[in-house]
């Protein structure tokens, strides 16, 4: 079966989306990250606190981290988790917007984010190593902050066990199939009305589901570009109340190259329009460097400071030149 480049529209005018075609070229990924909880209740001081301010038990709580939270090799792990969950977030588009539900990639886009997470993953497991070959110091220095009182040994699981509470894990599942007759894929009796009710709002929530992804990447890629543009456009102006002149970090290049990914990896419809937008993206925004398009002098560069400038001059205008062109050309394609 060959992928539609168009959404199918109904007499009414509005999109209609075949689960049984798309599932042939979209995944639903999900990834899931875990790490081990480190703030307790501790009864015996909220009764204390409650006594002291004349205070209701129940309505007051004293809590206690069981270890130093900001701990060099436990605050690592939770940094590469954010790292590599915001990673994840910018490869996929939404699609079940319930807390721990799915999200969205075409086939073509798969292989590169699960090499990307596998890579953040083996990050992940090396920084737990190093968690728990440094455990018992941390144990050792959170009991003598903590004090007697209110350190409690029994609360502290085995090195094996927390080990097993970081968790780092990409998970994928299919699109549902329409139900089919009298039982079909539901793996149960039912009759024609059911069959019918239950199509019906299958199509319905993927309908729902695909608008969301569409409009979410149409105000990613319009977000990115639009910042793109008035980088390129107002680098070296002045900053109204500010006697700094406005700049870019290298982060707007790395930014421009995820966007260049994530477009074919999110082109539901297989619209050629799309693709060939992160193509030219990943050409003309991505191919430059942070210090080539800002002019600095890099090692090896023997161009006199004038001859960087107007280099550099020139490139972010053909850069906002191309910014400003996809822009204008967002609402045709998304919409």
């Amino acid at each position: 079966m060959t992928k539609k480049s168009t959404l199918m529209t109904s007499t009414s005018g509005t999109p209609e989306i075949d689960p049984a075609d798309l599932r042939h070229y979209a995944i639903l990924v999900r990834l899931t990250t875990k790490r081990w909880g480190v703030v307790r209740k501790d009864k015996r001081a909220s009764k204390a606190a409650a006594e002291k301010y004349g205070a209701d038990e129940k309505m007051i709580g004293m809590y206690k981290h069981l270890i130093n939270p900001a701990q060099p090799e436990f605050h690592a792990i939770k940094k590469m988790h954010d790292a590599g969950g915001n990673k994840f977030r910018s490869m996929v588009g939404p699609w079940d917007t319930e807390k721990g539900g799915y999200f969205i990639i075409v086939h073509s886009g798969m292989a590169n984010l699960e090499e990307t997470i596998r890579e953040y993953s083996e990050a992940a497991d090396q920084l737990v190593d190093d968690f728990i070959a440094a455990l018992p110091d941390v144990i050792r220095e959170a009991k003598e902050k903590l004090g007697e009182e209110l350190w409690d040994e029994s609360l502290i699981p085995t090195a094996q066990e927390i080990r097993e509470k970081f968790v780092f894990k990409l998970e994928k599942d299919y699109l549902p199939e329409m139900p089919k007759g009298n039982g079909g894929n539901m793996g149960m009796r039912i009759n024609k009305a059911m069959s019918e009710t239950l199509a019906k709002d299958v199509r319905e929530r993927t309908e729902r589901r695909f608008q969301g992804c569409l409009e979410d990447t149409h105000k990613t890629v319009r977000d990115e570009l639009e910042q793109m543009l008035s980088h390129m456009r107002e680098y070296g102006d002045d900053i109204k109340g500010s006697k700094k002149k406005r700049t870019f970090k290298d982060g707007m290049i790395d930014r421009m190259t995820a966007l260049s990914n994530l477009l074919p990896a999110l082109n539901l419809t297989g619209d050629p329009r799309i693709d060939a937008m992160g193509k030219l993206i990943a050409d003309k925004l991505a191919n430059e460097t942070g210090d080539e398009l800002r002019g600095n002098k890099v090692a090896g560069d023997q161009r006199t400071k004038a001859v960087r400038e107007a280099d550099a001059a020139r490139k972010r205008e053909v850069a906002a030149d191309v910014a400003e062109e996809l822009l204008s050309n967002l609402d045709d394609i998304f919409g």
